[in-house]
C-alpha cells in the first residue's frame, strides 16, 4: 500500500509517496521490540513476586499496595504522548536506549525500599516513566515498517511478553531465595541494560521504504484559523467527524510561533510536541468508535494486570506459597505463548477476524478467573490460569491492530496516547477501588469476582462499536457497482 508524507517549503509542498518494506530491516525491528516485550513488562506481571518481601515488611496493606502498582502504572500509560514527542525529535533508537537505563537505575533503587514514598518514587514514577517510554517505542516501530504483515509482526512482538511472563517468575524466585531480595532486584535491574541492544535495532523507516518518489506541488492557502488553535488538532484524513480541524505538526505559522519563543531549542520544542500530543489524544476522544476503543483497553489492561497482582497475595491468604503463585502466573504465560504461536501464521488472513477474537479473549479471561477464585486445587487453578492466558493473548495482541482498523495507520500515535490516557486514569481509580474492598471485606474472592465481572464489559460495549471505515467504503463501492450493473442492464 502506498503512503505519503509531507514537508513543507516557503512556496511549495514536499510530497514524499512510498511503500512500506513489509519485511528486511523490518523483522530486525521485531526482534529488537520483542527484546523489550520480553524484559519490560515482566516487571508488572511479577510485582506480586519481585516486591513481596518488602511490602509484607513495611506493613503494606491491599489499598496501599494497589496504590504504588497502579500508579506505576498510571505513569507508564500518561507517558505515551512524552514517548512520542521525544522519539520525533531524537528518535525511537535514543528514546529506547534512554527508556532502558531508567528502567534499570529504579529497580537497582528499588532494591533499597524502606518506605512506601520511596517505593513510589523510584518503582512508580521512575520505573513508569522508563517502561512507558521502552513500551511505546516497542509496540509503535513495527507499523512503520508493516503494512500487509502487520498481523504477523505485531504477534510476534508480543510473543515476547509470554515468553517472559513464563520464565520470569521462577528465575525470580530462584534469584530471590539463592541472593536475598537486594542482590536479586539488583541482577534484575542489569538484565533490563539489554534492553539497548533491541534499541540499536530501531533504524528509521525512512531508509528502507520502497517505491520512492518525491514531487513538488504547490502549498495550499492556509485556512483562516488562529495560529494558535490550529496547532491543537491533528490531521482527520482518516478520521472524519471532528470537524474541519487542521494538523498543527506542518502548519508554517507554527514554526513561527516556536521559533519566537523557543529560539529552535529542542528541549522547547519538544515540551512543545507533547502538548500537542496530548490535546490531539484528546482531541480524538470526540469520535464514538474511539471512546469505545479506549474503554475497552481500559477496562481490559486494568482488570487482567490487577488481577496478576492480585494472585500471590490471594494463594498466600489461601495456605499457598509464594512460589505457588509465581508457578500461577508462569502457566499463565505458557498459555499466551502457545495461542501467540499458533495465530502468528493465521493473523493475516482474509478471514481473520480481529475483533471476533478480541471480544472473545475477553469471555475466555472473565470466564477463567472465576474460576480461579472458586477452585480450591491447585492444579485446577494452574489449568484455569492456562486457559486465562490463552483469553489475554486473544485480547492484548491484537488490540493495537484494532486501533488501527478503526482509527487508521495515519493517526495511531493520536490514538495510542488517547488509549493511554484512558487506560492510565483507569489504574489510578480501579487499582485502589479494587484494594479499599479487599480490605474493606477481609478477603480477595469479592475483589476477583468485581474482575471477572468487569472483563465482560468490553464485549458488550464492542457491541456498539460500527464497522470500521474501510468497510464501510468498500460496501458503499460495491453497493455503487451493482446499482451500475442494474442501470446498464
Amino acid at each position: 500500500m502506498s503512503k505519503s508524507a509531507t514537508r513543507d517549503a516557503a512556496s511549495e509542498k514536499e510530497v514524499v509517496s512510498y511503500d512500506l518494506p513489509d519485511g528486511g530491516w523490518g523483522w530486525c525491528v521485531v526482534l529488537g521490540a520483542t527484546i523489550y516485550t520480553l524484559l519490560i513488562p515482566m516487571i508488572g506481571s511479577c510485582f506480586g513476586i519481585l516486591f513481596y518481601d518488602p511490602l509484607i515488611e513495611m506493613g503494606a496493606n491491599s489499598t496501599l499496595t494497589a496504590w504504588i502498582f497502579n500508579i506505576n502504572n498510571l505513569v507508564v500509560n500518561f507517558s505515551m504522548p512524552l514517548s512520542g514527542a521525544l522519539a520525533k525529535e531524537f528518535g525511537f533508537r535514543t528514546v529506547g536506549f534512554i527508556s532502558a537505563i531508567i528502567v534499570s537505575i529504579s529497580l537497582v533503587l528499588s532494591a533499597f525500599v524502606s518506605s512506601p514514598g520511596y517505593f513510589i518514587l523510584c518503582f512508580s514514577i521512575l520505573q513508569g516513566i522508563g517502561g512507558g517510554m521502552a513500551m511505546t517505542c516497542a509496540f509503535l516501530m513495527p507499523p512503520q515498517y508493516f503494512d500487509k504483515r502487520f498481523g504477523t509482526a505485531q504477534s510476534t512482538v508480543c510473543m515476547g511478553i509470554s515468553v517472559g511472563q513464563l520464565i520470569a517468575p521462577p528465575f525470580i524466585r530462584y534469584l530471590q531465595i539463592e541472593y536475598g531480595f537486594k542482590c536479586a532486584t539488583i541482577i534484575i535491574g542489569g538484565i533490563m541494560l539489554n534492553c539497548c541492544v533491541g534499541a540499536s535495532l530501531y533504524q528509521p523507516a525512512e531508509w528502507h521504504w520502497k517505491n520512492k518518489v518525491t514531487r513538488l506541488l504547490p502549498k495550499p492557502q492556509p485556512p483562516s484559523t488562529s495560529p494558535r488553535k490550529a496547532s491543537l488538532f491533528m490531521s482527520t484524513e482518516v478520521l472524519p467527524g471532528v470537524g474541519s480541524l487542521v494538523t498543527g505538526i506542518n502548519d508554517p505559522r507554527d514554526v513561527e510561533v516556536e521559533n519566537e519563543y523557543c529560539n529552535d531549542s529542542r528541549i522547547c520544542r519538544v515540551l512543545i510536541e507533547v502538548g500537542r500530543n496530548m490535546l490531539r489524544s484528546i482531541t480524538v476522544l470526540k469520535i464514538p468508535k474511539i471512546v469505545i476503543i479506549c474503554l475497552c483497553g481500559a477496562i481490559s489492561f486494568n482488570s487482567l494486570i490487577n488481577f496478576y497482582v492480585f494472585i500471590p497475595f490471594a494463594l498466600e491468604s489461601a495456605g499457598y506459597s509464594l512460589s505457588d503463585g509465581a508457578t500461577c502466573i508462569s502457566v499463565g504465560g505458557l498459555g499466551a505463548l502457545v495461542t501467540r504461536i499458533i495465530m502468528v501464521p493465521i493473523s493475516d488472513r482474509p478471514w481473520f477476524n480481529h475483533r471476533i477474537v478480541y471480544s472473545s479473549g475477553n469471555v475466555i479471561m472473565a470466564v477463567s478467573s472465576l474460576g480461579f477464585t472458586f477452585i480450591g486445587n491447585i492444579w485446577l487453578k494452574y489449568a484455569m490460569m492456562i486457559v486465562f492466558g490463552i483469553g489475554l493473548a486473544m485480547n492484548s495482541t491484537f488490540y493495537i491492530c484494532i486501533m488501527l482498523k478503526y482509527g487508521g495507520r495515519d493517526n495511531i500515535t493520536e490514538v495510542n496516547g488517547a488509549s493511554g490516557i484512558c487506560v492510565g486514569t483507569g489504574f489510578i481509580i480501579l487499582g485502589p477501588l479494587l484494594g479499599m474492598i479487599r480490605d474493606a471485606s477481609g478477603s480477595y474472592v469479592l475483589a476477583l469476582c468485581i474482575v471477572s465481572g468487569l472483563l465482560f464489559l468490553p464485549v458488550l460495549l464492542f457491541l456498539l462499536m460500527p464497522k470500521p471505515q474501510e468497510e464501510e467504503e468498500e460496501e458503499k463501492e460495491e453497493e455503487e457497482e451493482q446499482q451500475f450493473d442494474k442501470t446498464n442492464a
